[in-house]
């Protein structure tokens, strides 16, 4: 029969608040390896904002410059492409048909068209002429089945585009021009491209 202090001996040994784990951590003990870290919820702080705000600040100062030059690179670029594809195409249906073809634009208009030069002064249309004719001998746009008109002010792709040197230039089949050379100057923000038509040759190049 085992006496009290046996009794409190053996209850010490078997008792679950003092159970040692193998390598010597109890349950009390372990508890703390899963407890989560303190967070910090003081939020942002006035000095935070402040150089968020400079970096923002500093950013915009960078990027935004570089975006509305690239911006205005590109509606020059596609601007000189149309007014290039226009004159190939008078140049090019010259040859092809054997009269003349002409591109007309206006810088205070800041437009060009391509005409027949036959119908140049009629009001009427031709829709059976090749290629189809509106008044005043626009001709149909082969490419996107349009009168052959493009205004700058009026399209979005053009946006602050200017033509700021316009000139009338017809061309004959043997391929020269009505004149000895002819300039058109298109200019956006800073940038300008200059479109050059060699009056001997119909050779077109740009600046």
């Amino acid at each position: 029969m085992r006496s009290a202090g046996a009794l409190s001996i053996f209850h010490s040994e078997i008792s679950p608040s003092r159970r040692r784990h193998p390598e010597g951590i109890g349950p009390q003990d372990a508890s703390c390896i899963f407890k989560r870290p303190a967070i910090n919820n003081r939020g942002l702080t006035f000095i935070d904002m402040m150089i968020a705000s400079l970096l923002l600040g500093l950013f915009s100062m960078i990027a935004v410059p570089q975006f509305q030059s690239a911006l205005t690179h590109t509606r020059l670029n596609e601007a000189s492409t149309e007014l290039i594809t226009a004159l190939q195409y008078a140049a090019d249906t010259t040859v092809t048909l054997q009269r003349p073809f002409a591109l007309f634009s206006d810088a205070a208009g800041n437009w060009f068209k391509v005409v027949d030069y036959r119908y140049r002064n009629d009001p009427a249309s031709h829709h059976d002429s090749n290629p189809p004719v509106a008044g005043y001998g626009v001709v149909l746009n082969p490419a996107d089945k349009k009168w052959y008109f493009k205004d700058f002010d009026e399209s979005d792709d053009a946006e602050r585009v200017q033509m700021t040197a316009a000139a009338n230039i017809c061309f004959y089949p043997d391929g020269h021009s009505s004149e000895s050379d002819h300039a058109f100057v298109l200019s956006c923000g800073d940038q300008q491209r200059t479109i050059r038509v060699n009056g001997a040759t119909g050779r077109i190049t740009v600046e």
